[in-house]
Formats: C-alpha cells, structure tokens, sequence
C-alpha cells in the first residue's frame, strides 16, 4: 500500500442532523473523524471499538455509569473498546475521532444514539 495525502477540504461532509457534522477518513485498520458539533447535542450511552477523541475547540461531558469526564479545547479523553458511555456537548464543538479498528456500526451506516 502507498502513502496517501488527504484534505480535510476535500472530504465530503456528512449532516447527521441536530448541528452534527462529520468527516471521514479510513485506512486499513484505522478511521479519523472531523466532528463539528453544536451546544445541546447529546448521545445516549453506546459503545464501540476503542476511541481517542482531541477536542480542538468547546467542551464535551461524557458520562459512564457514576463517572462523568468534562474534556475542554486542548484535551484528549480516551475510551476504551466496549465502555459505555454517554455525551452531551456545553458548547460548539470541533473534535478529531481516531478509532482502531474502524467504528463497525458507522461502516454499516447503523449509527443510533445522537438525540435529536
């Protein structure tokens, strides 16, 4: 396999509805996501494979069973495969998604748990 360059410019962007926008990136056995969410969104608990999510700007409160982890503009939160967890987004969001392997139930198009 040979060494690819990609833009985020040039990666379509998808609408998941609710101030929810995404952009995707797969190799072989890795997937990278460029999420811009708005304030309000909220996810019910899921779980998927393992996930290290950099907040580049706002603030995101995850919640798993009694723990709640608020991570801000600068910090990385990292989830392991098969933890559930839940999310509600304080304010405007811009995250990077970085997932080994790729999120199956994205793959399949069987997403579920963004409130709207």
């Amino acid at each position: 396999m040979k060494m690819k360059v990609k833009k985020w410019s040039e990666v379509a962007v998808e609408d998941l509805g609710s101030g929810f926008t995404r952009q995707v990136i797969l190799g072989q056995r890795m997937m990278i996501c460029r999420n811009e969410i708005k304030a309000g969104a909220r996810f019910d608990p899921h779980r998927h494979e393992e996930l290290i999510q950099y907040v580049l700007k706002g603030k995101l409160k995850f919640i798993s069973g009694k723990e709640e982890k608020t991570v801000a503009a600068g910090e990385v939160i990292v989830i392991p495969e098969g933890v559930e967890h839940g999310i509600e987004v304080i304010e405007d969001s811009l995250v990077i998604d970085v997932f080994s392997p790729p999120k199956a139930d994205y793959l399949k198009q069987k997403e579920h748990y963004l409130k709207k």
